[in-house]
């Protein structure tokens, strides 16, 4: 199985005013099972923006499983694609052998 990465399409319309940061799409043969998104802190005076990433397929054996929830955040977009795409593999590699990851 091909796990594939590309850079979110930008917004179109009166949307791209205010568009966020663009993430990353994670795919495994073409089915998207990952996202890597952008978060900007709320509340007064919150400076903490960051990265995050959430991913699951159960038809393909991969857990549903978001690193915000399980507060694993990351500074920059590469770091968070780097985590969700060996969340993927090992995913993959567990269902194949009939393990939980």
């Amino acid at each position: 199985m091909r796990v594939t990465c590309r850079q979110e399409p930008s917004e179109t319309g009166l949307a791209r005013v205010c568009q966020s940061p663009r993430g990353f799409i994670i795919s495994v043969d073409g089915k998207r099972v990952g996202h890597v998104a952008y978060a900007r802190g709320l509340g007064r005076g919150a400076t903490n923006d960051y990265w995050y990433w959430y991913a699951g397929a159960q038809v393909l054996g991969i857990p549903g499983r978001n690193s915000a929830a399980e507060r694993l955040t990351y500074e920059t977009r590469e770091l968070a694609r780097d985590a969700c795409i060996a969340h993927v593999k090992a995913s993959l590699t567990a269902a194949k052998k009939g393990t939980t990851p």
